[in-house]
């Protein structure tokens, strides 16, 4: 007799801990598929890294036994560590910050960014783990003014910067799964958002 899988997202703490904006992008086995027997793994794929909390997953037989075990991060997580030098005149501080956006594509103004990190130093280290889709690209700002927090486009005359060794091209960057890549990112204040 097939058996029915269903996974259920018990937690809705689990969203919450992704943050508002990480969204579950696939599955395997696929979601309401029939399969013949119970699989060895369930995958849950997000557009972000998430937080696993305990019991956040369940799955089920079409009879309603519970036959999943424990909830766990997969092995296999992507990160890329990030060195970033501002070389410019600002003042970064708590209220100056800088931030640093991972994005799954090269044109950076095509949407939002996968994460944004901020640092509140002219040199700092950002982390950007369970990194779900390669190649990435990195780019980094500085707005002056303090009044800015990442969640529009930068205004005019932040300072902006990315990983590139021939700008104003990005380069990309793959990572393989279970693997750390670490890269640097420098600027100053020689270009400016319009």
């Amino acid at each position: 007799m097939r058996k029915l899988l269903t996974v259920a997202l018990v937690a809705l703490a689990l969203p919450a801990a992704a943050s508002a904006h990480a969204t579950l992008t696939k599955t395997e086995p696929v979601f309401g598929k029939r399969i013949d027997q119970s699989p060895s793994l369930v995958r849950l794929y997000f557009d972000q890294s998430v937080d696993v909390l305990p019991n956040a997953i369940r799955v089920y037989s079409a009879k309603g036994r519970l036959l999943s075990g424990r909830t766990r991060a997969s092995a296999d997580k992507r990160t890329i560590q990030v060195d970033v030098n501002y070389t410019g005149s600002g003042t970064v501080d708590a209220t100056h910050k800088i931030y640093v956006a991972l994005w799954d594509s090269s044109d950076m103004s095509g949407g939002p960014p996968v994460e944004v990190k901020s640092l509140d130093s002219k040199k700092g280290t950002v982390t950007f783990s369970g990194v779900q889709k390669v190649p990435a690209y990195v780019s980094a700002a500085y707005d002056p003014t303090g009044h800015w927090d990442a969640q529009s486009p930068p205004p005019a005359g932040t300072s902006l910067g990315m990983y590139a060794k021939n700008p104003p091209n990005p380069d990309a960057i793959d990572v393989a799964p279970g693997k750390t890549v670490k890269i640097g990112v420098t600027f100053n204040d020689a270009v400016k958002a319009p």
